[in-house]
């Protein structure tokens, strides 16, 4: 998994105001997350999320699409990283990630995985685009398998860069690997992930946002 991490962004926003409240003690925020997670409102919205892209989903293929298909994110959107990143205090360092990731055993989120073969059933194709290293990609696709994701019509990887070239926010190269698909002559319907940067950039009829209150990417 690649990161340009601020761990914690969604509450850092309160930096902003300056003298006029207080920063968030760290442990508070820490319990705070755990709290949301853990009672069954994380699962909940991302429930609800996924229901409003299967509605839209079937609405679409009711009125006709010749070649359908959904475009997933892979970390916190398909598979979940925050057990990993509850050990670790919510620290990122990029090697231990890229490790356990290889190791393709991260659990699936259930909602998610649930759309994602509800629409297999229904002949939409199911592609995944993450921001992992390509050499992440054979380990990515056997932990999707592992999870019970029962269709993969492929799995698109972080492109690769030369040494010396700037970094290519996700914002800019996601709406291309989607654009990719669609040289394919599939309709992209759906596009999720828990970034900002998994849903914009068109390329995708709609959009659907998961919660994410760790970590946030550009």
């Amino acid at each position: 998994m690649t990161r340009a991490v601020r761990l914690l962004a969604p509450l850092l926003f309160l930096l902003a105001a300056a003298c006029a409240r207080p920063v968030p003690n760290l442990w508070e925020t820490h319990e705070a997350i755990y709290a949301y997670h853990d009672s069954g409102r994380y699962e909940a919205d991302v429930a609800g999320t996924a229901d409003e892209a299967k509605a839209f989903v079937a609405r679409r293929l009711a009125q006709g699409v010749r070649k359908p298909a959904i475009v997933l994110d892979v970390d916190d959107t398909a598979l979940s990283t925050f057990d990993f990143a509850r050990a670790r205090g919510f620290w990122y360092q990029k090697d231990a990630y890229e490790a356990h990731e290889a190791e393709a055993s991260l659990p699936a989120i259930g909602p998610v995985r649930d759309l994602a073969n509800w629409a297999a059933r229904q002949g939409v194709a199911v592609f995944f685009v993450t921001g992992r290293p390509q050499a992440l990609c054979p380990a990515t696709r056997l932990n999707l398998e592992r999870q019970g994701y029962v269709r993969i019509d492929g799995v698109v990887c972080r492109p690769a860069r030369r040494e010396g070239e700037p970094r290519v926010p996700a914002a800019v190269w996601k709406p291309g690997a989607r654009a990719a698909i669609e040289a394919e002559g599939y309709d992209v319907l759906v596009t999720m992930g828990d970034q900002e940067s998994d849903i914009s950039g068109g390329h995708a009829e709609r959009g659907f946002k998961l919660p994410n209150h760790v970590y946030r990417i550009p």
